[in-house]
């Protein structure tokens, strides 16, 4: 018995050894067998397992702290450099003021106009003048301008209705450039119109005058007329009736923005003055008066009439003459009417009698 007890110790003893070699640990169950394997030996082993795991784990976490600080180090550099550059944006926006280029980049030269950045106007013609360094060449709107010495220069402009774009470049010998844009409004505005013409006329054809912009069309009903370069025009209208005639008159200018006005032009029958001697001695009168230029004279003879010669406006007719009272009617007559003048002579033939 005790010589198979020890032949059992000694294979026990060279299964251990061969564990050992190998690196595998003893099982619990074999180890608890073994005299010289006891609970030490299995606490030692297993401190040392433990021990090792967390050296691991301690340098696994070191190694994470570190990304983790590298990578807060990055995000928290990029976040300074990107307010540093936006609140440099910031101020420079706020205050106004250009910043300056780094070495080699494109530095133009200084350009200052006489136009605010936004502007309204009534007037097609703009003047620009303003003044850059000596020596450059100043373009407006893509035209080259004369600059003088000192660096100064202007021109003008046409503006069409609306908005419009003004750009102004300035370029030195080195060929730096710099660009100001200026944004102007043209409004169109109506143009002027005061309209002069009689309150009546005798006459159907009636001149009307007045004033406006120059340059605009007029119509005077369907009369066209083109004002001056004072905007002076004048033009005639027919009258088509007695009484009140209604005038209208338009104002166009070349952006066909138009202004409107009328006058009332009354119609009226001719004036008429008549002069004539209320007592003659002789068989013959001479009758004479002024009425209107295009009025036509007659003179009623008792059933008869006597047209009579108007000569520009004045007329004169010679008249037999019946002893005692002799009665005429003068009439002047116009599209408008007829305006009538009794005249009464008395010729008195008492040295007729007497002879």
């Amino acid at each position: 018995m005790k010589h198979g007890q020890k032949h059992l110790l000694l294979i026990l003893i060279i299964t251990l050894a061969a564990v050992i070699m190998v690196g595998c640990s003893v099982p619990d169950n074999i180890a608890g067998k073994i005299p010289f394997l006891g609970a030490g030996d299995k606490e030692v082993d297993s401190k040392q397992v433990q021990d090792t795991d967390q050296k691991d784990k301690q340098l696994a976490d070191q190694k994470n702290k570190a990304k983790e600080t590298n990578s807060e180090e990055k995000g928290k550099s990029g976040g300074e450099d990107s307010a540093e550059k936006k609140g440099g944006e910031k101020t420079a926006a706020e205050t106004g003021i250009k910043k300056e280029p780094a070495s080699g980049e494109n530095k133009g030269p200084k350009l200052i106009i006489n136009l605010p950045e936004q502007m309204t106007t009534a007037h097609n013609k703009l003047k620009i003048s303003g003044v850059t360094a000596g020596g450059c060449t100043v373009y407006v709107n893509g035209e080259a301008l004369r600059v003088r010495s000192d660096g100064s220069f202007n021109t003008e402009v046409t503006l069409k209705p609306g908005d419009n774009e003004v750009q102004v470049v300035s370029i030195d010998k080195n060929g730096n450039s710099t660009l100001v844009n200026r944004r102007i409004n043209f409004k169109v505005r109506q143009p002027s119109l005061k309209v002069f013409a009689p309150q009546e006329s005798t006459s159907a054809s009636v001149e009307v005058s007045g004033h406006t912009d120059p340059g605009c069309t007029v119509y005077l009903n369907n009369t066209k007329v083109k004002a001056d370069s004072k905007g002076s025009f004048s033009g005639s209208v027919e009258l088509m009736h007695k009484g009140d005639n209604i005038i209208n008159v338009v104002s166009v200018n070349d952006y066909g923005v138009s202004t409107r006005a009328s006058k009332v032009i009354r119609g009226i029958p001719p004036r008429l003055e008549v002069a004539a001697p209320e007592m003659v001695t002789d068989d013959k009168v001479t009758i004479s008066g002024v009425t209107d230029t295009n009025s036509s004279v007659v003179v009623l003879v008792g059933s008869d009439e006597v047209q009579v010669n108007n000569n520009n406006g004045t007329f004169s007719v010679q008249l037999d003459l019946e002893p005692g009272i002799n009665d005429f009617t003068v009439m002047a007559i116009n599209i408008f009417g007829t305006t009538e003048k009794p005249v009464t002579v008395l010729y008195d033939d008492y040295n007729d009698y007497l002879k």
